[in-house]
């Protein structure tokens, strides 16, 4: 029997969404599918989409990709470009498996636009699509997609009847594509929950009910799915509410890491300066001639400081031979940051870039990484609305009901798993393995299928005789 993988990629899901409805009785099609099994998946040390999914779909950890947030930095100066297709070139399995003369079709996964040349396969891209580039690298499937009234600012909607519609169209064109394909992997993402919950908060009753409008569709489409198809449904974060919130950049300026030109700002729609959490920093919010360290970006309870460094930025101002002492005394102060509403420490973590990453791309990455405490998230800078733009709030730790990524995403199969602590590198490496192809040599993600091993895996040199006379030596030897 042919092996066949179909992935159900469903953004900022976790056990408090997708768990609470499957246990309530709302998706019994995903509870049937899945055994009733829900694990934790931990996400990237930013659990953030792009690089989380790229980590999904590659095995391989940011530095290897070089993918942290949505932006990558540019050389020499303090903006960011947007990352997207390019940046993750061949090394997702999208791309791997038809090399190896596997078709894969995908519906919707961000960081697929452009969508790659693989042949034999077909890539839709998602909410993320370049306006300059096809939808599809299938001329078929971009036929298929227009009959459908596939849209991608569907997925921008906070009007619970045009997202119905859109989960009704991808999974209307993921039916047609399969049924024109001998596809060996089939994948198929929607990102409402993570969107909804940003734009309507946590525990909204839209998302609960798109849900079941997603069970209801997943049950159509895997009746019709060949007997033998591996099912997985996965997440590249979760997503929950904050009762209080860290903010860097008030923290940085507070120890006198980063020094500010102005408290205010216009918002971007009075065509002023833009919210400063969106990493526009060579704008004027800044004063970068007076600046040591800032913050990159955050989300969730993680945040990434960087020091602006002679060489490195326009304005840097860090000698590079003291870098490293300067990050370590950033660290060693976070570490010791008390909440002053509750005595505890605000900052449960931090650490060097290097004790997170490893890969040839890691040294363009912040140098320190922060978590904060449970029930806190973190901020580049709190922000309120006053008159026509905003103001930076005084204080470093502020209280209210927040919400955003949490770090930890879900996993489900149809096959039980092995092994514990499971990680969004592991989807790329378990789905090699169930199409039984090899795990690329520096793969940092673990098959995670007990059914399956590694092809090109070494084969027993003994048999069972052989094998005790040569353990026998090695004991004789000392070294068991």
């Amino acid at each position: 029997m042919k092996p066949r993988v179909f992935i159900l990629g469903l953004d900022g899901a976790d056990e408090s969404s997708v768990g609470v409805a499957m246990r309530s009785g709302k998706m019994p099609n995903l509870q049937r599918l899945v055994r009733d099994r829900l694990l934790p998946l931990r996400s990237t040390p930013l659990p953030i989409t792009p690089a989380a999914w790229t980590s999904a779909y590659t095995g391989y950890n940011p530095g290897k990709t070089g993918v942290l947030t949505f932006q990558r930095r540019v050389a020499n100066t303090y903006r960011g470009r947007l990352v997207n297709s390019s940046d993750v070139g061949d090394m997702g399995f999208h791309t791997r498996l038809a090399s190896a003369g596997k078709s894969v079709v995908s519906v919707g996964f961000p960081m697929m636009s452009p969508p790659p040349q693989a042949q034999g396969s077909v890539i839709v891209s998602g909410w993320d699509a370049s306006p300059s580039a096809p939808l599809s690298n299938s001329p078929q499937a971009q036929a298929v997609l227009e009959r459908a009234g596939y849209r991608i600012d569907d997925e921008f909607s906070n009007d619970p009847a045009i997202l119905d519609r859109g989960i009704t169209t991808r999974f209307k064109i993921t039916r047609a594509l399969l049924e024109d394909a001998q596809w060996d992997c089939a994948m198929l993402y929607l990102g409402f929950i993570d969107g909804l919950g940003h734009r309507l908060g946590f525990g909204n009753q839209h998302t609960q009910t798109l849900l079941e409008r997603t069970d209801s569709e997943l049950g159509a489409l895997a009746a019709d799915l060949p007997d033998g198809t591996a099912f997985i449904v996965c997440s590249d974060h979760g997503f929950g509410p904050f009762q209080r919130s860290f903010s860097v950049t008030q923290w940085l300026e507070e120890r006198g890491y980063l020094t500010l030109r102005s408290r205010s700002f216009k918002s971007s729609e009075a065509g002023g300066v833009p919210g400063i959490e969106f990493m526009d920093l060579s704008d004027g919010v800044i004063d970068w001639s007076r600046t040591k360290a800032f913050c990159w970006d955050a989300v969730g309870r993680h945040a990434a400081i960087a020091l602006n460094t002679r060489g490195q930025y326009p304005a840097g101002i860090v000698d590079p031979r003291e870098a490293f002492e300067l990050a370590g005394h950033i660290i060693d102060e976070l570490r010791a940051t008390i909440d002053p509403e509750v005595s505890q420490p605000i900052i449960i973590d931090a650490r060097r870039r290097e004790e997170l990453f490893w890969g040839p791309f890691t040294g363009e990455f912040p140098e320190v990484f922060l978590e904060t405490a449970p029930g806190a998230t973190a901020y580049i800078a709190k922000r309120r609305r006053v008159n026509d733009g905003f103001e930076i709030e005084p204080g470093i730790v502020h209280s209210g009901q927040f919400n955003s990524h949490n770090d930890d995403g879900m996993w489900g199969s149809s096959f039980p798993i092995e092994g514990e602590q499971l990680r969004v590198e592991d989807l790329a490496a378990t789905v090699y393995a169930l199409l039984d192809l090899p795990l690329p040599v520096d793969c940092d993600g673990i098959n995670r299928s007990p059914s399956k091993t590694i092809v090109g895996a070494a084969a027993p040199a003994y048999s069972a005789e052989e094998e005790e006379i040569v353990r026998k030596r090695l004991e004789d030897l000392g070294y068991l």
